[in-house]
């Protein structure tokens, strides 16, 4: 991958936060202010239940690699309109090879990054997308003995090999075989 795709795909990371942001402020305006707030990709597979929302230490902001942002409300600007007014401002480079993680590590100080949470990005089963997420993924301990079985079986038929995670086109493609002509 080239330098300047790279550039454009951690900056394009920075622009979506802001559109989210964005999007957030304008409801807001006719609804009253948000709590928290939740900025999770949209091809993220949650494996297993999350803890009860009554169980979360919602003050402590957290994440999941750059998956996963679950923060309170008064930070969400801080953590990424932030980011993004430093970036298009010029007021800060994003240095050559360097993760958009790296980045943002000087806003993220507070932020823990919590690997406990049940996520895993979903792909699709082809060659030009990795499936090398399945060796995060991991049951937990509430699972049963009888529940035990091979992780990376398990991960595989959720996310890449899951037959309802294909692109429109691919489905569009299959129906119209199985219509009656």
């Amino acid at each position: 991958m080239s330098f300047r795709c790279t550039t454009r795909t951690r900056a394009g990371q920075l622009s979506h936060h802001e559109g989210c942001m964005q999007l957030i402020r304008e409801e807001e305006q006719s609804s009253g202010s948000f709590d928290e707030v939740i900025l999770a990709r949209a091809d993220l597979t949650v494996y297993r239940p999350m803890l009860p929302y009554c169980m979360f230490e919602h003050a402590q902001p957290r994440r999941f690699a750059d998956w996963y942002y679950h923060v309170p409300r008064r930070e969400a600007d801080n953590l990424f309109s932030r980011l993004y007014h430093e970036f298009y401002g010029c007021l800060r480079n994003l240095g050559l090879g360097e993760t958009i993680e790296q980045y943002q590590r000087h806003a993220l100080h507070s932020v823990m990054d919590d690997k406990s949470l049940p996520l895993l990005v979903t792909r699709l089963d082809q060659p030009d997308m990795p499936n090398n997420f399945c060796g995060m993924f991991r049951l937990g301990s509430a699972a049963s003995e009888a529940d035990r079985v091979d992780p990376l079986e398990r991960c595989a038929a959720m996310t890449y090999q899951n037959p309802f995670n294909r692109l429109p086109s691919v489905l569009d493609t299959e129906e119209d075989h199985d219509k009656p002509t």
